[in-house]
Parts: structure tokens; sequence; C-alpha cells
């Protein structure tokens, strides 16, 4: 979102501080509804049937945000709402995915490799970003271009899930041939009840559907410590994470400003925006500047993706969580510390390596040790 304010801003649509930190928060809010609610409906009602749901949601939460129309604060509020609706659907395939990606697979690797595709998509974000900017809004040199970058933008969130969708029909196509009973091979069979959450056995299973807090009450002395860790480990990550996200783009903006004086002055102050742009904009040095220093930390923070997928069986999930919560505390102390006394590049690159350890490290790790510590069917004897 932090690069749509900026086309948004280009477009002459500045919002207000309270408006920005709604644009800029509310998906993560959303995000938190479907993490908290998705995984139990998929208990309901299967995890293939949840998936579409989410990624329902998703879509269009990402396609009507491309369509707000009325004044400047209207278009704002629509913008909140719809993203709010987006931020469930993307909140809610991380309990989803992270559980069938591991029943699906046989081993750590194989969950990491579906998550590492995350990494590819924060970084096609700015290439999207600066194709809308300049196919788009500069198609008419003479003007800071039309309206249709900020909102093409938005609505190529909708895209993926677009691309997605036969397949995940396909699974609804599976599932009801086993509800109508209809005869089906043995793989198809296995495949249909692995993507519907359930377990394929010679014997017929009876799974009563239960209160998840009675499951965790009843098995509190097996579940409550690694409840604890997992979720306790992921949410103090998240507030570095999350934090970092939100404020990347005045971060980014101050990282590539050019410093006063010559001297020891070590204030940092924003260049004036490219005169091509015509552009004055509150947190970068223009829209291309914005848009690829953006994109150049993104992309150091890249390869801890793939590093992760290299390592995780060699190391172990535990010790890569472990040791990148050491390396991101160092590399956050340093950057305290040295702020403003460092060169760019130092800073630039130290800044890049937090983003390179939250992925070879917590941001993987969480991921997959929930659906690895906490048994796949604890109702289960």
């Amino acid at each position: 979102m932090s690069l749509a304010l900026v086309l948004l801003s280009a477009n002459g649509l500045t919002p207000t501080p309270g408006e920005t930190g709604g644009l800029s928060s509310v998906v993560f809010a959303g995000a938190i509804c479907g993490q908290l609610t998705m995984g139990y409906i998929g208990d309901l009602v299967g995890r293939a049937r949840a998936l579409q749901l989410t990624m329902l949601l998703s879509i269009m939460g990402a396609g009507l945000s491309a369509i707000p129309t009325g004044s400047q604060d209207d278009i704002f509020l629509q913008i909140i709402l719809f993203r709010f609706v987006m931020g469930i659907g993307a909140g809610g395939v991380y309990p989803l995915a992270a559980t069938t990606a591991a029943e699906a697979s046989h081993g750590s690797k194989a969950v990491s490799l579906v998550f590492s595709t995350q990494g590819l998509g924060q970084c096609l974000v700015p290439i999207v970003c600066l194709a809308c900017w300049h196919w788009i809004a500069r198609a008419d040199a003479s003007s800071s271009g039309s309206d249709f970058d900020w909102r093409a933008l938005l609505g190529a969130g909708a895209i993926p899930g677009l691309i997605l969708a036969p397949f995940k029909l396909s699974e609804q196509s599976l599932s009801s041939k086993l509800e109508t009973q209809e005869p089906i091979d043995g793989e198809t069979l296995e495949t249909a009840l692995i993507n519907d959450g359930f377990i394929a056995t010679r014997e017929p299973v009876v799974i009563a559907l239960v209160s998840p807090w009675s499951i965790v009450w009843k098995k509190r002395a097996e579940l409550l410590p690694k409840l604890i860790g997992t979720g306790g480990t992921w949410f103090l990550f998240d507030v570095t994470f999350y934090a970092n996200a939100l404020f990347a783009p005045a971060v980014i903006a101050a990282l590539f400003s050019s410093r006063n004086g010559s001297g020891g002055d070590d204030t940092m102050t924003p260049s004036p925006a490219p005169s091509v742009y015509n552009v004055e904009l509150p947190h970068s040095n223009g829209v291309d500047d914005a848009i690829l220093h953006t994109l150049l930390t993104y992309s150091i923070g890249l390869p801890g993706y793939f590093f992760a997928i290299f390592y995780i069986d060699r190391m172990g999930c535990k010790n890569i969580q472990l040791m990148g919560f050491a390396v991101l505390a160092a590399l956050y102390c340093l950057l305290a510390l040295q702020w403003g006394k460092m060169g760019t590049t130092e800073t630039v690159i130290i800044y890049g390596l937090t983003f390179l350890f939250s992925n070879f490290g917590p941001n993987t790790s969480t991921f997959i040790l929930p659906s690895e510590t906490v048994r796949r069917n604890p109702q289960l004897p």
C-alpha cells in the first residue's frame, strides 16, 4: 500500500495522517481477523472450501479497491473498507496454507518452498507499480497522468487469485464427488481427502466437531506450551516485521536522501523530486526513486527465502529461527546506534540485511513450526 500512496499523492490525492494510517494498517487488521477465523472455518467445512473462501475475499477486496468513486475522503474510506476485506482473505491463507502444505509434503523444505513465493510476490509489487506509473500514468507526458495508475496497481492484487481460481474449482469438484458418493479411483480419493483436511484410512472415521477452546483446555498440558512457543514467537517477530513494512517508505526515503553540508553534519534532507514528475511527495525523492529504492531493498531480502529452503533440513527449523532472531537483534541495534554515522551504502546494506535474515529466519520458521509442532488432529484419539 505504501507504493499506492505514492501514486495517489502523485495524482493529487493526499490523505490526512489518520487516513494514511488507516490505508497502511487496515489490511493487517483484516489479516488478524482472517488468521483467527479461517482455520476454524477450515475445520468446519474443509480446508479446500475455506481456501476458496479466502481466495474469493482476496479477489473481491483487491478488485473493489480499484473502483472507488466520490470525493477524496469517500475514495479513501472505500479503499480502507475493501482492503480490510482483502486482508481477511490474505490472513486466512496463513493457517490453511501452512497446514495443507505440511500435510501434502514430506518435510519442511517443501513447505518453505511454498512460502518462498511470498518473496517473489513482494518483489513483483514495485515492478508492477513502475509499469503502472510509466505506461499508464505518464502516457500523456504533459500531465502527471490519469488516476488509472493507482487503480491498476490496487486491482492487480486480484490477478493471482483469478489465475488460481480454476485449480481451486477442480478441488471443489473432487469434494463434490465424495459427497455424492460417485465411484472414483483410489488416487483421486486420497487427493480429495487430503485437500479437504481429512485423513484417508481403510476404516471409516467419525470426526466430531468440537470447540477448539475445549480441545486446548482438555489437552492444555500438552498444547499450551506449544501454542505459547509458536504463537508467542510469531507475535514477537511480527512486531518488527509489520513495523518494518509500515515504516519502510520513510526509512528508505531517509536512507537515499542527500546529506546537508560536507563536514560532520549528519542530518538528512529529502532531495527534490525530479522535475519531469513535477510532484512533491512526503516520504520519497520522487516516484521513480520511491519505487526503485523499494525494489532494491526487497531484492536484498529475497535470497533469504532460498537460503531457508537450502538450509532448513540441515540446520533445523528451530535453529534457523533462533539464528534469525539473534542476527536481527544485532542488526537493529547497529542501525539504532550508528544511524547517521555510517555512509549511505553501508546503512542500505544493513537495512536490507534485516529483510534477508527475517526471511532466512523467523519469517519462514514461524510459518512452518506451528503446523509441525501442533498435532494435525488433536481431537482424534
